[in-house]
């Protein structure tokens, strides 16, 4: 065990998880690499070491939530803070983690056999408003017999807004026609 501060620690080049998520080592890649290789960090004693087993579960709770925070749409979440979690924590000895700078996992290799997932895309007030939209556009159209996804359907589509004195071409049709079946699907999820 080493006896070493935080102070002392960054003067020689720690590699603290906020550094390298700063560096654009993704948080997959860093949960990765503690899981498999262990992390340095304080415990309450003030003490410098290696954490293990059990030990390595405050990092990785750290972690998920600087991952949750950066990836919150949603400003009225838990995550509403302006810092990332892991800002937060350096301010605290027995939170920081990371790795001596000459004992770093090679993130490069951890990052090649490791799939990143992103969280899907928390719908927006647009998104919502544009697939309503699409969705209507689907009942109305299938009121009046057309099938969106049908050859022809945007002829006929094209023939009644013209009729209505608001003419939209075939080819624009055919573009929102084409949205219709992925805006069903969101209104689905």
């Amino acid at each position: 065990m080493m006896e070493i501060s935080p102070r002392e620690a960054f003067e020689n080049d720690f590699m603290c998880l906020g550094t390298l998520i700063a560096r654009g080592v993704s948080h997959a890649t860093l949960a990765t690499a503690i899981e498999n290789h262990g992390i340095y960090g304080w415990d309450q004693y003030g003490r410098f070491r290696q954490a293990r087993g059990r030990e390595k579960e405050a990092p990785l709770r750290l972690l998920a939530r600087s991952y949750a925070w950066l990836h919150s749409m949603d400003r009225n979440s838990p995550y509403d803070d302006e810092l990332d979690p892991l800002s937060r924590a350096e301010d605290e000895a027995e939170t920081i983690f990371g790795w001596p700078a000459d004992q770093c996992p090679d993130f490069d290799a951890i990052k090649a056999g490791t799939k990143i997932v992103l969280p899907p895309q928390r719908k927006g007030a647009e998104t919502k408003v544009t697939s309503s939209r699409l969705v209507i556009i689907a009942a109305l159209a299938r009121a009046l017999r057309i099938e969106c996804g049908s050859r022809g359907a945007a002829a006929r589509i094209a023939d009644y807004t013209a009729s209505a004195g608001t003419p939209v071409s075939e080819d624009t049709i055919r573009g929102i026609l084409k949205e219709i079946p992925e805006a069903i699907e969101r209104r689905r999820i």
